[in-house]
């Protein structure tokens, strides 16, 4: 008797943890519905982000390497002051976003180009002969 309570407790707290996944699933679900619906514009912003983000991945990686060389280079020259790195730091940061910006529209500019087309052409032809 003792042990058949014992499963019984035991499936009904089973029952219940299972079913709280879902419920904050859903509460996502309509969390995101409601603010679709009230911040339309930021959706339509995000929607034409994700069409550059193939050209934002391209870029991105190589400016924040070179601003890290950079960091690296010009920390000890600024002799350790807190307010000249910070300050350093947010330039760089803002170099990678203006940086990412532009070479992100010239690739994007590249690829939608005939030169990108024929350059793959050329390549492919060489390759399979």
């Amino acid at each position: 008797m003792v042990n058949s309570e014992v499963q019984k407790n035991t499936s009904e707290a089973r029952l219940g943890k299972e079913q709280r996944p879902l419920g904050i699933i859903l509460w996502f679900v309509n969390l995101g519905s409601l603010l679709q619906k009230k911040l339309s514009a930021f959706f339509s912003k995000m929607n034409q982000l994700g069409v550059w983000s193939y050209y934002i991945f391209l870029t991105h990686y190589l400016l924040v390497f070179i601003t890290q060389k950079m960091d690296d280079i010009l920390t000890p020259l600024l002799n350790n002051s807190p307010i000249g790195i910070k300050v350093l730091r947010v330039s760089l940061f803002g170099a990678i976003i203006v940086g990412t910006w532009i070479t992100s529209g010239i690739v994007q500019r590249f690829d939608c180009s005939q030169f990108s087309d024929l350059m793959i052409q050329k390549t492919f032809v060489k390759v399979l002969k």
